[in-house]
């Protein structure tokens, strides 16, 4: 399960890198942050809140926002088969 959980987060970083436009300082760590940011969540209940999904709409991207959001977008969606099936 690991395993298929580090491919998994590996491929996700390498597209967002592909789509990256501009030539960014750091670009793969931003990436892994928004990545971790995306599968942040807070639970009541055990029903979990997405403070990372949040906390993104609040931030202002400049370089690379279509790479950012699509990493970004994929943690959420991590977030929510963690949910779902776990």
């Amino acid at each position: 399960m690991i395993v298929i959980t580090l491919i998994s987060v590996l491929v996700v970083i390498l597209i967002g890198w592909t789509m990256a436009k501009d030539d960014e300082e750091l670009l793969i760590l931003k990436l892994i942050g928004y990545l971790l940011l995306g599968g942040f969540s807070f639970g009541i209940n055990g029903f979990p809140i997405p403070l990372g999904f949040i906390i993104f709409l609040f931030l202002n991207i400049n370089e690379n926002s279509d790479a950012k959001t699509f990493v970004h977008i994929a943690g959420l969606i991590g977030l929510i088969i963690n949910f779902l099936f776990f």
